[in-house]
């Protein structure tokens, strides 16, 4: 933006104006007044406000190379709804999907359909420019859904072939991510200790801590099967469940001081690996 002494100057220039020309000194006071004018009402205003355009269309900008996961419809949808409203809505969408404790698992077009229903009246609400777009919703979430189901590998987990292979089917063959929903239970558990049954309690050093090593209801394993949706690539793997959030719980969320997971590998994936062979 320039100074209004270099505001002056240009258009003096502009205009050729010699204001040392005593001929013109009645008019040359009025352009130069004028110049002035033309400073505090035109020049000004009008760059704030190109000022303000760049700085909103940076920003936008901006949130689009954080939607690089999304297909090009629904980055084009998110950054519009940003555009007009300012509000990150795949982040507010997000968060609402993530209150599901088995979104993660989801795999249906009903399912989807059922949570964009239960959601549209408290996302218009958040974000009143999506009134009347229930289908872009719906076709957001499965997205986010999607989004989510690649977001962790298995190359580093040091399982066996069976198991490795159970998560990499699931993944290719009905789009979930079985990590991430045991991530996202594990969280839960870590969180609230009130989630924690007497048996699975310890004390060390006068505070609690989870006891992992209890063979029955880890990670509280028998109430999660009786909620648990139906779902064939859940059926009858609760024991490689089980194997996942301990490899995850001790390498994630604890420090295995102890080697557990040397023992609980040595003593349970063989069986895994064994029963996966009869199956064939």
């Amino acid at each position: 933006m320039l100074s209004i002494e270099e505001y002056i100057a240009k258009r003096k220039k502009e205009d050729r104006l010699d204001e040392f020309d005593g001929k013109f000194k009645d008019e040359n006071l009025k352009i130069c007044v004028n110049y002035i004018f033309e400073y505090f009402m035109n020049y000004i205003s009008i760059t704030e406000f190109e000022m303000k355009s760049i700085i909103k269309d940076e920003r936008v900008e901006e949130y689009r190379k954080t939607l690089r996961a999304y297909e090009p419809e629904i980055i084009e949808w998110l950054t519009n709804i940003y555009d007009k409203s300012g509000k990150y809505a795949n982040r507010i969408i997000g968060n609402m999907l993530e209150k599901y404790d088995f979104f993660s698992i989801f795999n249906t077009e009903s399912e989807f359909r059922e949570v964009s229903y239960e959601l549209y009246k408290r996302i218009t609400k958040r974000i009143p420019e999506l009134k009347g777009q229930s289908e872009m919703i719906f076709q957001f979430i499965k997205a986010y859904h999607k989004k989510r189901a690649h977001a962790e590998g298995f190359s580093d987990y040091t399982f066996s072939n069976s198991i490795l292979n159970w998560l990499e089917q699931t993944r290719k063959k009905y789009g979930v991510n079985i990590a991430v929903f045991a991530y996202k239970w594990l969280d839960q558990l870590y969180e609230n200790k009130d989630l924690w049954p007497n048996t699975n309690r310890k004390d060390r050093f006068g505070q609690s801590e989870y006891d992992y090593t209890q063979k029955r209801n880890v990670f509280n394993l028998e109430s999660l099967y009786r909620n648990i949706p139906k779902k064939a690539f859940i059926r009858g793997k609760k024991q490689e469940l089980e194997a996942l959030m301990m490899y995850i719980w001790l390498h994630n969320y604890c420090r295995d001081e102890n080697g557990y997971w040397d023992e609980y590998s040595q003593k349970v994936l063989p069986i895994i690996d064994l029963q996966d062979k009869a199956q064939v």
